[in-house]
C-alpha cells in the first residue's frame, strides 16, 4: 500500500464524528493535553479553544487561554464553567472519563502513543474543526518526516534516553526508547538503528544494561519539568562510570533540552532536525 493510500485510510478512520463545514468553527473546545492544543492551532482552529491545561504553552497564544489546571488532575469545576461543546482528551486521561459521563461532559479520546495515532488524530481534528484540507497537509508532512531512511539498516546504533536517575555518579533506571511506534521511527528516519532491539516500548536499563547494548551514539532528552534539574557537567559525570564504552570515551553523548521532545505532535519534526544534526557530527 502506498503512503498516500495509507494516509487516505487513516483519514477515513477519523470521521466518526459529524464534520463541521469547511472553515467553520468547531464550537467551544477544551484541550486536556499540550499535543492536542498544538494540533488544533496547527490546523488554524485555535480560536475554538476556550480552555487548556497549565502544561499547554505552545504556541504562545495558548498561554493567554484560561486554564483548567494540570494535565494529570484537571479542575472539573473550572471545566464546567467553560461550557465546552467538546473536551479533547488522551487515552492517558481514562480515569477521568467516568466523571465526565456522570456530569454529562462531551469528550473525544485520542491516542498519541504512536505515529499512526497522531495521523488519525490530525484527520479527526480536521473534521471536527472544519479544516480537512489542512489536516491532510499536516498528515503528509508528518508522514514524510517519519519515513525511514534507506541507510537505517546499516546505520550507527543510537540509544535514546528520555529519563534516568540524575546526579548519582553512575547510570541507573535509564528509560530508553524501545519499540514504541513513535520515537523509534524517528531513529530510523535519521538513518540509525535502535541500539535496543528488544520488544519493550520503554525498557528501563541499568548501567550494565546500557553497556551491553554498546551504542555508537547516546542521546539524552533533558527538560527541567521532566525532572532534569542538573547542569550538563553533572549529567556527563554520571557517564564516567562507563568510561570504557566507546560512545562515552569518544564523546558521543548528546543532550537535547527542549519541551517538544515530550509533546508527541507536529513539533516532532524539530526533534528529527536535532537528531539529524547529532548523527551528522557524531556518527563513528
Amino acid at each position: 500500500m502506498s503512503t498516500r493510500s495509507v494516509l487516505a485510510f487513516l483519514f477515513l478512520m477519523a470521521v466518526a464524528l459529524p464534520p463541521a463545514k469547511s472553515g467553520e468553527a468547531a464550537g467551544r473546545l477544551v484541550s486536556l493535553a499540550p499535543s492536542l492544543t498544538e494540533m488544533v492551532f496547527e490546523l488554524g482552529a485555535g480560536d475554538a479553544l476556550v480552555g487548556v491545561t497549565d502544561q499547554c504553552r505552545y504556541p504562545p497564544e495558548a498561554l493567554a487561554l484560561p486554564s483548567i489546571g494540570s494535565y494529570q488532575t484537571p479542575n472539573l469545576e473550572a471545566l464546567l464553567t467553560m461550557q465546552p461543546d467538546m473536551v479533547l482528551a488522551l487515552q492517558e486521561h481514562a480515569t477521568i472519563f467516568p466523571r465526565f459521563d456522570e456530569l454529562g461532559i462531551p469528550y473525544r479520546v485520542f491516542d498519541h502513543r504512536s505515529l499512526d495515532g497522531l495521523l488519525v488524530s490530525l484527520g479527526a481534528l480536521g473534521q471536527l474543526c472544519g479544516r480537512p484540507e489542512r489536516a491532510r497537509e499536516a498528515q503528509d508532512e508528518l508522514a514524510r518526516a517519519f519515513a525511514p531512511s534507506p541507510d537505517s539498516a546499516d546505520g550507527p546504533a543510537m540509544l535514546f534516553l528520555i529519563g534516568r536517575d540524575y546526579g548519582q555518579g553512575g547510570i541507573a533506571n535509564a528509560y530508553a526508547v524501545g519499540r514504541d511506534g513513535l520515537y523509534d521511527r524517528l531513529i530510523a528516519a535519521v538513518g540509525c538503528q535502535n541500539a535496543y532491539s528488544g520488544g519493550l516500548p520503554y525498557p528501563v536499563l541499568s548501567g550494565e544494561g546500557v553497556a551491553a547494548l554498546a551504542p555508537d551514539i547516546i542521546v539524552e532528552a533533558v527538560y527541567a519539568e521532566m525532572g532534569t534539574m542538573e547542569q550538563p557537567e553533572s549529567l556527563r559525570r554520571d557517564w564516567d562510570s562507563l568510561a570504557n564504552l566507546p560512545a562515552v570515551r569518544d564523546g558521543r553523548i548528546h543532550y537535547i533540552d527542549a519541551d517538544y521532545v515530550f509533546v508527541p505532535g507536529m513539533r516532532l519534526v524539530l526533534l528529527k532536525r536535532d537528531l539529524e544534526a547529532i548523527v551528522k557530527t557524531a556518527a563513528p
